[in-house]
């Protein structure tokens, strides 16, 4: 500053730039988001710990991983599935008279593998309700399984062809067979 901005050396940065590669079935997370968002649905941020109750009620064989100083009762469980913290936000929502809810959440579930605890990225949605908003051009008419498979597909169909996509029913403790 004392001897002058206009002496100082004019100089360009150097840096070697490279485009690394990136596969085009690889989405980012944040155009996962901006595509459920589009779709109507809307994200959900929920507590990563649980209470043990439900905890048991969404994944009852998943070994959990209990907290030795929880911030309360209902907090003293890691989860190891996104359904807690979505089904509790579905209820408050219920409770307000809210008769169409779509919620998504990008979260990590924590998995117990030995004496490793072990992290995973997970996405879940879950849809009730009316499938159209509220208005006066159309009667309303409940969400179903085809309205949510067409979600699941059009978001799968980001990165892979629809016809490549299979549908299989299986069993979970916690869902209606099939």
């Amino acid at each position: 500053r004392i001897i002058g901005y206009d002496r100082l050396p004019n100089t360009r940065p150097k840096g070697a730039l490279c485009m690394k590669p990136r596969s085009e079935t690889r989405l980012s997370l944040r155009r996962i988001r901006h595509f459920l968002v589009d779709q109507g649905y809307q994200e959900a941020i929920t507590y990563s710990f649980v209470s043990a109750e439900m905890q048991a009620l969404m994944a009852p064989s998943d070994e959990v991983v209990n907290l030795s100083n929880p911030l309360s009762a209902d907090m003293s469980t890691m989860r190891t599935s996104l359904w807690p913290g979505l089904i509790q936000a579905m209820q408050h929502n219920l409770n307000r008279q809210q008769n169409r809810i779509c919620l998504f959440e990008c979260g990590l579930r924590f998995i117990q593998q030995g004496s490793e605890l072990k992290q995973e990225m997970m996405l879940a949605g879950l849809c009730s309700g009316d499938y159209l908003p509220e208005q006066w051009g159309t009667s309303a008419r409940p969400i179903d399984f085809f309205d949510i498979k067409r979600d699941v597909e059009a978001l799968l169909g980001l990165t892979t062809r629809i016809g490549d996509l299979r549908f299989e029913a299986v069993s979970h403790p916690v869902l209606h067979p099939g």
